[in-house]
């Protein structure tokens, strides 16, 4: 009733109060005499015209001809919004979106504030809420925004569209509904609104119920792009860079970026120092990577704090700097990147490029744990269970090991699986333990897989023999061991020499002392290959020097055939500190 009795008396040429013509005070305020427009238009907006209401908002939201005040710009907007003016609904549901702080209100009195006495505070917090009674700040308010978007949206203003379409998408002060997010977005886009033509595009790039259409999404993000929004150069980086519908074209993906980081769009900034760094679709310059990364980082983006931390750790642009990495990992972390705090934490419980100290490695890994980070919660159960920067809680342990499984991370599983196995902190229950190892084998676990061929080998030696051989695929040594072993005297397979020497090879290589001392013996013994003695020392002393008593004592049998005096000495008297029976006995003999 108030916008049609308004409209009204605009048509019918109703008089303005005392003041001046509006068109006058506007006039003035476009041109920059806002004296002239503050004097035109208070008495107008006082008596109650509505656009003289949203300008004189705008005086105040701008500190134009007034104090910069946040709050009586709200309280002017609200007048003319509740008229049904619609810039002023729109300019009321930009502010209550993001809010306005006292800092960016009025940073020079904010920083006389922070410098000032705590007494001279409370003092100007007073003197501040008499003059401003409408207060200065304003806090977010995801539901007035809905409100006075929506309004503004339904009169047209395609800002507004756009906005109303954001918070119905991210879910803020309505339910999220992609649905009208769409429509919001597709009328604000058809206006050529560029915030509305890519939130459109990221719908259809994302699909959100409906199909992925990435070449619709390119339409909407080249025009925001060629309008000069940088989110949408942005946004049509990603799609060449990661080449689903799009074909994948890293040159093209470099100029979307380096458009978007022409105009300080910070993903733009740190995916173009990402392909500087790879050489994909511009030559590899790692200092103009640097440098690249540390723009966006000083607009506060944590991955390219984490990103400079990984450059100075790795010597990406040749040369290594640890204090420099541990700073922008630090940096990241303090800024609550999680995988900051993750490697911070790992970097204090191994003393890499900081003092050992188990108690900060908890302190950071608790803080990536708490935001989710299933690698740190198994870092951090680890450390409950051994009683490492902090007291020994087996049921703390656990708690985190259940946190990281349920997230289906395959180590987690693995330890929930060894804990139920040998019944520390839960019921012993080989059953449960076995569908936790069979859960994380199938995410990928090496160490489960070989659990599941040891616990079968007892009662199912076909199973036992199919586990070691998909623990063997993931690279466990002594899965493959354990498989040559199946292969060498038919467990669960058909015997097959030449494959049980190729399985011990592979696993010696990985590292397994077991299987080097049996190729020793292999070659020692002539089993499956001709006997060569030089294989067979060279195999024993691999297996000596992790530490094995049997290949000791066999390098001091080998090389005593050639009366070597020195060498084979050091290797029995190895053995008989081992205690091996005929180590001591042969050393005896010689004493």
């Amino acid at each position: 009733m108030k916008r049609l009795l308004h409209s009204i008396r605009r048509v019918l040429g109703g008089t303005h109060p005392p003041g001046g013509d509006l068109a006058a005070g506007v006039a003035a305020f476009e041109r920059g005499d806002h004296a002239r427009a503050l004097a035109i238009l208070r008495p107008l907006a006082t008596a109650g015209e509505p656009e003289a209401q949203h300008h004189l908002g705008m005086m105040y939201e701008r500190g134009a001809g007034v104090i910069l005040s946040a709050g009586d710009a709200v309280e002017w907007y609200r007048r003319a919004a509740e008229q049904g003016f619609a810039p002023a609904q729109a300019a009321l549901g930009d502010i209550y979106l993001t809010g306005r702080s006292v800092a960016a209100v009025s940073p020079t009195m904010m920083a006389g504030y922070q410098g000032s006495r705590e007494s001279d505070q409370a003092s100007t917090v007073s003197t501040l809420s008499l003059l401003f009674p409408n207060g200065l700040a304003v806090d977010p308010d995801y539901q007035a925004a809905a409100r006075w978007n929506r309004a503004a949206a339904e009169q047209g203003v395609a800002e507004a569209q756009a906005r109303i379409g954001y918070l119905h998408a991210a879910g803020l002060g309505v339910e999220q509904d992609f649905t009208a997010a769409f429509e919001w977005y597709r009328h604000a886009a058809e206006q050529g609104n560029a915030p509305g033509q890519v939130g459109l595009g990221m719908l259809l790039a994302g699909g959100h119920g409906r199909a992925i259409d990435e070449a619709a999404a390119a339409v909407l993000f080249e025009a925001a792009a060629n309008a000069g929004n940088g989110s949408a150069a942005y946004c049509l980086g990603l799609l060449h860079a990661r080449g689903q519908q799009t074909p994948r074209d890293f040159a093209a993906a470099a100029h979307w970026f380096k458009q978007g980081a022409d105009r300080g769009n910070v993903g733009a900034l740190f995916h173009l120092a990402i392909l500087y760094l790879r050489g994909a679709g511009v030559a590899r310059d790692p200092f103009k990577a640097e440098t690249l990364l540390r723009q966006a980082a000083l607009k506060h983006d944590t991955g390219a704090m984490m990103a400079l931390g990984e450059f100075h750790a790795l010597g990406q642009d040749g040369s290594v700097n640890p204090d420099e990495a541990v700073s922008w990992y630090r940096e990241a972390a303090q800024h609550g990147h999680a995988g900051a705090q993750k490697t911070l934490g790992r970097m204090y419980a191994a003393g890499n490029g900081v003092p050992k100290d188990a108690i900060e490695a908890a302190r950071w890994l608790g803080k990536a744990a708490e935001q989710g980070d299933a690698e740190a919660q198994i870092i951090l159960g680890a450390m409950h269970a051994e009683g490492r920067g902090q007291e020994q809680d087996p049921a703390a342990a656990l708690a985190w090991f259940v946190k990281a499984a349920e997230q289906g991370a395959p180590g987690a599983l693995y330890n929930l699986g060894i804990a139920y196995l040998s019944g520390l902190g839960l019921p012993a229950d080989t059953g449960r333990a076995i569908e936790l190892f069979r859960a994380a084998a199938d995410a990928g676990s090496a160490e489960a897989a070989f659990r599941l061929g040891a616990l079968h080998a007892g009662g199912d030696p076909v199973a036992s023999a199919q586990w070691f051989e998909r623990a063997a695929e993931l690279g466990n040594a002594d899965a493959m061991f354990n498989l040559g072993v199946c292969y060498r005297r038919g467990i669960g397979v058909d015997g097959n020499e030449a494959r049980a020497l190729e399985l011990y090879r592979q696993a010696a290589d990985a590292g397994s002392i077991a299987a080097q001392l049996c190729l020793g013996d292999a070659y020692d013994e002539g089993v499956g290959v001709a006997p060569d003695r030089y294989q067979a020392i060279a195999w024993y002393r691999r297996a000596a020097d992790g530490g094995n008593a049997n290949a000791q004592f066999n390098l001091w049998r080998l090389a005593a055939v050639d009366d070597d005096p020195d060498e084979p000495m050091k290797w029995l008297a190895a053995a008989a500190l081992q205690g091996h029976p005929a180590a001591v006995e042969a050393l005896a003999a010689r004493s």
